[in-house]
């Protein structure tokens, strides 16, 4: 239960970190829709922190959650800006990258807490968070490479 307990602690601190990230990329963000975005996604990662923090109250006062509570269509909406040239668009395709390596780092985090877990109920929970991680890290790639080709474009540079 304490190894339990850690790694749900470390799970929190890594949402934590991700929501703030968010808000300060939204404090530069190029345009409104830009910023009301990020700032959702900043949102939707302090709601898994209140989730997280909810299931280690229970583990902690030795209640098991179920795995029915966990709703497996709780994810953010990911988004695009559009069009974006010059500052914007170098800012897009930054922003998205640092979004990448977070989601990237998070997902290997869950992948190996949920060895570590001992609980079956957390290694369930792991593995979920996991592939939550995973879908963002694939719609934030698939964005960053709009943006870096719509770069690589605007600079009359090509790789191939």
């Amino acid at each position: 239960m304490k190894k339990d307990l850690q790694l749900l602690a470390q799970a929190m601190l890594n949402e934590v970190e991700g929501a703030e990230f968010y808000r300060m990329a939204a404090a530069k963000a190029p345009n409104d829709e830009a910023k009301d975005s990020l700032l959702e996604l900043a949102n939707e990662e302090m709601r898994h922190f209140e989730y997280l923090k909810s299931l280690a109250d229970k583990i902690a006062k030795d209640q098991i959650p179920t795995m029915e509570k966990i709703n497996e269509e709780d994810s953010p909406g990911i988004f695009d800006w559009g069009k974006v040239t010059g500052v914007d668009l170098q800012l897009g395709a930054s922003i998205y990258s640092i979004a990448m390596q977070m989601e990237l780092k998070s997902m290997n985090y869950y992948l190996e807490a949920k060895e570590k877990a001992s609980q079956e109920s957390t290694k369930k929970l792991m593995g979920l968070l996991a592939e939550w991680e995973k879908s963002h890290y694939e719609q934030f790639s698939r964005i960053y490479d709009s943006y870096k080709n719509q770069w690589w474009g605007d600079m009359g540079f090509s790789p191939f």
